[in-house]
């Protein structure tokens, strides 16, 4: 029963990371789903959805009980078909759902039939809505790399020196952060820098063999910039930097990769200046890469000697540090404070607060993957130098 939450949200599921990779996309995304996977996804976990600046090709294939006794396959090329009628796309993803799942549904076969159909490239996922966002995300980035990277498919496609991976707005990344982040980019040398499935569309990522660095914003994206440099030989770096001191090192060990081309100049980019800590401890509740992010200066500006970070997450072992672990049932918060505790502040998604001591000092920082519509407008952006005044407001 480790998996029954009573106090928690359900987490976002695995199909909801693949939604927000391709929300921007000029992509057909189909989900094979009565309905509610689709919908759930775009109202409860998606922001963009609500500024109505983008719509995604994003539809149901609405199944019904007796397609799952006579099959999918006749009824969804048709439906795929009256859709394209309407309006372009240059590929299409196949999405799988609870139902897929439970029906068995042959997503590699259809990927063949549908190409054949319809004259564009098809690829699909296998998520079934029972793993978070972080799974339908690395399962994305590696089917797009594995169709399109290298690919011919775009003779003109524009080559850029750095892409980002993973920004999206289930790890609080939204259109001023990222646009923030490509600038400090193009500051630092970088001629040019695109972040998938923010301007970053097909044409970007068939081109990506010719990037110069890789940035991973995201678990899932590291997972992708591994694949891309195993494949191409790509150095890349993971995180981002949160505070004025991170953002100044952060700068320098760029300035100096894009100046020479040499990745060593990127290897202590990751680790934290030796300085005298003056005050107690902090638990941060997150994602690693954010997590990481908020450490780094809280222990750069603010001397704190322990920063421990907790999460419901992946966690990779590369970017995470001894007393970092992670939550695997929703009462293991609970218990891993008990343990590890006490804290002068607990930093976390106000959903957490409730499995806390009542007397534990906690300090709201919502995570969307976790409360979605609840709490997205309480977010606000930490990106390099802001993330100062953030935390200095956070912990007065």
């Amino acid at each position: 029963m480790k998996n029954l939450y009573q106090i928690l949200p359900a987490f976002a599921p695995d199909y909801s990371g693949v939604s927000s990779i391709l929300f921007e996309m000029d992509i057909l995304t189909v989900f094979i789903d009565p309905h509610g996977c689709n919908g759930q996804t775009l109202h409860f976990s998606e922001p963009r959805y609500y500024k109505f600046h983008c719509i995604p090709k994003s539809f149901s294939f609405s199944a019904k009980e007796v397609d799952a006794i006579t099959g999918v396959d006749t009824l969804l090329i048709r439906k795929i078909k009256a859709a394209l009628a309407n309006f372009s796309a240059k590929a299409i993803v196949l999405v799988g759902a609870p139902v897929s799942m439970i029906i068995s549904t042959d997503f590699r076969a259809l990927e063949g039939v549908i190409e054949s159909e319809t004259g564009l490239p098809v690829i699909s996922v296998d998520t079934n809505g029972l793993h978070n966002y972080e799974d339908g995300q690395k399962k994305i980035l590696k089917r797009l790399i594995e169709k399109f990277t290298g690919s011919k498919r775009f003779p003109d496609a524009p080559v850029y020196d750095v892409h980002i991976l993973g920004a999206t707005p289930l790890d609080n990344w939204d259109d001023t952060a990222i646009c923030d982040y490509i600038c400090l980019l193009e500051e630092c040398g970088a001629r040019s820098a695109v972040c998938w499935g923010h301007g970053g569309d097909l044409e970007a990522i068939s081109s990506a063999d010719k990037a110069k660095l890789l940035v991973a914003v995201s678990t899932a994206g590291i997972y992708a910039a591994r694949l891309l440099s195993q494949k191409y030989g790509i150095p890349y770096i993971a995180g981002f930097p949160v505070g004025r001191k991170r953002t100044e090192s952060f700068q320098q060990y760029l300035r100096s990769f894009f100046s020479t081309q040499d990745p060593s100049m990127l290897e202590n980019l990751q680790k934290d200046p030796s300085i005298p800590k003056e005050k107690g401890r902090i638990l941060i509740i997150s994602d690693q890469i954010n997590g990481n992010a908020l450490r780094s200066c809280l222990r750069q500006e603010f001397r704190y000697e322990e920063v421990h970070l907790a999460t419901y997450f992946s966690l990779d072992p590369i970017y995470a540090e001894r007393k970092d672990r992670t939550l695997l049932m929703e009462h293991s918060l609970t218990n891993d404070h008990a343990k590890y505790g006490p804290y002068d502040f607990v930093i976390g998604d106000p959903v957490y607060r409730s499995l806390l001591p009542s007397d534990c000092r906690y300090l709201s920082n919502p995570h969307l993957a976790v409360s979605g519509i609840l709490y997205w407008n309480e977010y606000t952006s930490y990106f390099a130098e802001k993330g100062t005044e953030f935390l200095r407001l956070l912990l007065s």
